[in-house]
């Protein structure tokens, strides 16, 4: 339960948090997103369940995509020297990859 409860508050902490960013209101938020206007002030205070349908609007109302909110970076994979490295390593067969990564890890360790 209390997992739970943990990813109610991070989504509507994040959500609060964005919605100020924007310098949007409550009741401006509601009206970008289509919802009654009372309903994000009990969304906010822990009075009212999202649904993912409802989710989408705050979302698109905010200009928010799930990576953003999430904090998903996968750019950090997009340097050529990271890329050129997969494309080395992958022409290497299972048991040579791991002697390879093996090595890598005790050339790092140091």
């Amino acid at each position: 339960m209390t997992e739970k409860k943990s990813l109610s508050n991070f989504i509507l902490n994040k959500i609060r948090a964005k919605r100020i960013e924007k310098g949007y209101s409550q009741e401006q938020l509601s009206l970008e997103a289509d919802l009654d206007p009372r309903y994000i002030n009990k969304f906010e205070n822990s009075h009212a369940n999202a649904s993912l349908e409802t989710l989408d609007k705050i979302f698109n109302a905010l200009d928010m995509n799930y990576s953003d909110f999430f904090e998903i970076q996968d750019h950090q994979f997009d340097s050529p020297e990271f890329q050129k490295f997969l494309s080395l390593i992958s022409r290497y067969a299972y048991d040579e990859k791991e002697e390879v990564l093996k090595a890598i890890n005790k050339l790092l360790e140091k």
